[in-house]
């Protein structure tokens, strides 16, 4: 797996997005070039990535929402 450098930006950056692409450029393309080398179709391929990623996002809304829940249950019980 490639290196993936941290981010030298500030989150509020305007360029932070377009540099976090830059350094996740070569694993994305790595993934994708060893599933077409595996026998899937590029098109699939795109779908899936993009389907993945929306998935990532949509575990990591639904944990952060379980944790404040848990928060909230503890905060009230005190």
């Amino acid at each position: 797996m490639p290196r993936i450098a941290p981010p030298d930006l500030a989150a509020s950056d305007l360029d932070y997005q377009l540099r976090c692409e830059f350094e996740m450029e070569v694993a994305f393309i790595e993934v994708a070039e060893a599933a077409e080398s595996a026998g899937w179709d590029p098109t699939i391929i795109a779908r899936a990535m993009k389907s993945l990623a929306k998935n990532y996002m949509l575990s990591r809304e639904a944990n952060a929402e379980t944790d404040r829940q848990i928060e909230l249950a503890l905060t009230e019980r005190r």
